[in-house]
């Protein structure tokens, strides 16, 4: 029998899922490994395995909006589906692609090489809507219309999609916005800060680490060991820094590692479902009310 299944939100199995792997669901699908090094392909929340990968393709992130990013790691094209497996942009359209789809835009690029590369962002018909023009962009693309550009080295800031510069280029690392903030570290030595999307300081920096928002609270670390807690918008801790790894709230649950196994905990920091999971091959996150998970041995 398999160890892996899908969970409610209140820690109750509702099937079985004869896998190695299954991630975090997003648009009703989740990427998911047969066995160890076997084939890739994306599951639903029956088990079925819906689209098949081809060998050395993987995604770059989840499905946003009925769209996906595909690499071919032999090759290193790109290529976009829908969540029938149909192809939206081809391999090889351009000379590469972001990480995902977001607010109808993909960050693109041209040039063979990283060295000569410009990137810009294209619609899902293959047309540029901002020219391939900058160094670097954020591979996550737009969130909250604003993605981070920047020069390649350490001066980067956040444009709109209208390619408007909203935020001076002025920081060593930009994350993507969330519920209208975002994480920024002004140099490679700077501890993290939090930014509005008016680039207005509304968090000093004190994070060694910082996630981003969601549903109110963000995982952060202050120190270098590191143990992860959660903040809210006003930068106070709420749930202390006690977790191994800790991910973002969703469906009002987070998930922690605590003891080495992985449970889910409320927005007071309290165990819903207690940590007796395995820390590997599960989702992280859940969506919709469902999260894949494997029980430890």
């Amino acid at each position: 029998m398999s160890n892996l299944g899908l969970i409610n939100t209140k820690g109750e199995l509702m099937t079985r899922m004869d896998y190695y792997s299954v991630g975090t669901f997003s648009d009703g699908l989740a990427i998911a490994e047969t066995v160890r090094g076997g084939t890739l392909g994306f599951v639903d929340t029956t088990g079925k395995m819906v689209i098949t990968l081809e060998k050395h393709v993987m995604p770059g992130s989840g499905f946003v909006n009925g769209l996906v990013v595909l690499r071919n790691e032999k090759t290193g094209h790109s290529a976009v589906i829908n969540t029938s497996g149909d192809i939206v942009i081809p391999y090889g359209a351009f000379d590469a692609l972001g990480y995902r789809v977001s607010e109808g835009l993909c960050p693109a690029a041209v040039g063979k090489t990283r060295w000569d590369r410009k990137w810009g962002f294209t619609n899902m018909k293959r047309e540029f809507v901002i020219q391939p023009q900058y160094k670097w962009v954020d591979a996550m693309g737009f969130s909250e219309d604003r993605a981070a550009i920047g020069d390649g080295e350490d001066k980067n800031g956040f444009i709109d999609s209208h390619n408007q510069a909203v935020i001076p280029q002025v920081y060593f690392y930009a994350k993507e916005f969330a519920e209208g903030l975002a994480g920024v570290r002004a140099t490679r030595e700077a501890l993290e800060g939090v930014i509005d999307t008016t680039g207005k300081q509304v968090i000093p920096p004190q994070f060694t680490s910082f996630s981003k928002f969601s549903e109110g609270l963000a995982v952060v670390s202050y120190d270098s060991t590191p143990t992860y807690g959660y903040i809210n918008k006003d930068g106070h801790c709420v749930i202390k820094p006690t977790f191994n790894c800790a991910e973002d709230f969703a469906d009002g649950l987070a998930a922690v590692v605590a003891n080495d196994r992985l449970g889910f905990i409320n927005i007071s920091g309290e165990f819903v479902i207690p940590p007796r999971f395995s820390k590997y091959g599960g989702g992280r996150r859940f969506h919709s009310g469902v999260c894949a998970v494997k029980f430890a041995d």
